[in-house]
């Protein structure tokens, strides 16, 4: 039997610890930065193509006038900007499409002016037309209340008044 070189064994364990901890936090950033930039890659080829200016209908009302811009954010997620038909900034939304659901998202807007109403949207993303399905619900008021649009591809870009 062979007595145990106690500490030979205990200087290893800590070189070890001391070595190993550090190369494990880094594998695992690492690893977690790497899924995250295939997330917004696999994103952007999805939903890159929603990005753009779109006619807004109210579908029980009609076209509203106004219109609604679509930008995609360096996460893969996509800033809205609804516009009025003066064009000034009515409402702003933060997107967010998911890969497990194609062609589905959640949205939360706010108007930009202090105690006006903010709400939720499910969105549906329809490829072959370019068109945007979205359900909102506003529930920043005592009752809650839903609409309905529809964010139909301009064929030219609007701006900003």
């Amino acid at each position: 039997m062979c007595p145990i070189d106690w500490p030979n064994q205990i200087v290893t364990a800590t070189v070890g610890f001391i070595l190993g901890v550090p190369a494990g936090v880094l594998a695992h950033w690492l690893w977690d930065h790497h899924l995250k930039k295939e997330r917004v890659k696999q994103l952007q080829e999805w939903y890159g193509k929603m990005s753009g200016s779109y006619e807004n209908v109210n579908d029980l009302n009609g076209p509203t006038g106004g219109w609604t811009q679509i930008s995609q954010n360096q996460d893969g997620s996509f800033t809205a900007v609804g516009m009025h038909a003066s064009g000034k900034t009515d409402w702003t939304s933060e997107i967010n499409m998911s890969l497990e659901a194609r062609n589905v998202g959640t949205g939360h807007y706010r108007h930009p002016r202090p105690g006006i109403d903010h709400g939720e949207q499910q969105i549906s993303y329809y490829p072959e037309t370019g068109e945007l399905h979205v359900r909102g619900r506003n529930t920043s008021a005592l009752t809650e209340t839903e609409f309905v649009h529809t964010w139909r591809p301009l064929s030219y870009p609007r701006q900003r008044a």
